[in-house]
């Protein structure tokens, strides 16, 4: 084996560890990995970029831009509303989205067409009552299998076609892989159907119902103002700060029985008002340790009521092209901007409790907010 060999190998397995880490963006190593490739002088720094000008590259290009247009015009918003009524059972839920998914990669790049889907496809499953597991793992596969359907569906048959094309003067056409792709398409699709998703481990499917995901009531409590100290007069937003260094967020506000959940900071505090405050169960415990607040504690029977005429808890999806991807709650201001509560985060099917206001978001993240209907 030579040297230019052992390093190309070398700088693959970098990039390789560096994809599956996910410290760094992709595209970010991809272009580090060339870069290296260029220094070592494996790679002719005269063709180091001949890449971006392959066919195969551009029609990529097109059909993401396809995509996004798709996503602009609310097609596919429009599509999945259709779907609704098929989301009754497991296996017509399964059985609608896959077969649209595989649909739309048929036309366009797959991954463009699962970014589409994967926000509607996890709502579903949560208002729906289900696992996303469930939905998701079948979606994914059905993009791959629907790419295999034509020309533009999969990076790999543009290379095959454009390869063709030098060898025998003639690519592949738009339908030539029509109809081996089709058949595996259909083969596959149904087998995600009937089988596939029957074989997703238990431990991949999470808690069903949004409640036991999120296991709020642990970590949402009610704090009493009893009247001693200093604190009576001061408004929410000024109390804030010390809520932010116990990592604390003040939700709400009841006072006469009546639950506020927006524009109350800048009420001043009285005598037996009560906070309703978010945190682990360490954070409550010393914040509710200042004078002047009594901590009443949740029966877990009967946890803390989050929800009003007016205002309710939901979940939201944050997408591959969200302008919120890499921000943390406080960058996007949830609070100060649109009057609403950042109560959890759950990534990959698992909760993130602590230090909510740091976390930085990622495409899949699913966020249960709780604010007012209109916003």
């Amino acid at each position: 084996m030579s040297i230019d060999q052992i390093i190309i190998i070398l700088i693959i397995f970098i990039a390789l560890a560096n994809f599956i880490l996910g410290y760094l963006r992709y595209d970010l190593v991809a272009i580090c990995a060339l870069i290296l490739a260029i220094i070592f002088g494996v790679v002719s720094p005269d063709k180091a970029f001949e890449g971006f000008g392959h066919p195969a590259t551009i029609t990529v290009a097109t059909v993401l831009i396809l995509s996004r247009a798709l996503s602009n015009s609310g097609a596919v918003t429009y599509l999945t509303k259709l779907l609704e009524p098929l989301t009754k059972t497991k296996v017509k839920h399964i059985a609608s989205y896959s077969m649209v998914s595989a649909a739309l990669s048929s036309f366009m790049n797959n991954i463009g067409a699962l970014s589409l889907m994967l926000p509607a496809a996890v709502q579903s499953a949560l208002d729906s009552k289900r696992s996303p597991s469930i939905i998701l793992m079948p979606l994914s596969f059905a993009s791959i299998l629907g790419g295999l359907i034509t020309l533009i569906g999969t990076p790999p048959n543009i290379i095959i076609a454009n390869y063709r094309q030098t060898i025998t003067g003639e690519p592949f056409k738009m339908f030539d892989f029509s109809p081996v792709g089709f058949a595996v398409a259909l083969c596959g699709v149904f087998f995600l159907i009937i089988i596939g998703w029957r074989l997703i481990p238990k431990a991949r499917r999470p808690a069903e119902i949004a409640e036991a995901l999120y296991q709020i009531e642990a970590y949402v409590t009610e704090v009493h103002i009893n009247g001693k100290g200093e604190i009576i007069g001061k408004t929410i937003s000024e109390l804030e700060d010390t809520a932010s260094e116990e990592e604390i967020s003040i939700i709400g506000l009841v006072r006469a029985e009546r639950r506020m959940f927006s524009d109350f900071r800048n009420q001043p505090l009285m005598i037996d008002d009560i906070l309703i405050i978010e945190g682990s169960p360490d954070s409550i415990s010393r914040y509710s340790s200042i004078e002047g607040f009594d901590l009443i504690g949740t029966d877990k029977t009967k946890p803390v009521e989050l929800n009003t005429e007016t205002e309710k808890t939901f979940e939201a999806v944050i997408t591959p092209q969200s302008i919120i991807n890499n921000q943390n709650s406080r960058m996007v201001g949830f609070t100060g901007r649109f009057g609403v509560n950042l109560l959890a985060i759950s990534r990959q099917g698992k909760p993130i409790r602590e230090r909510l206001r740091q976390v930085r978001f990622k495409p899949g993240d699913v966020l249960l907010l709780q604010g007012p209907y209109e916003r």
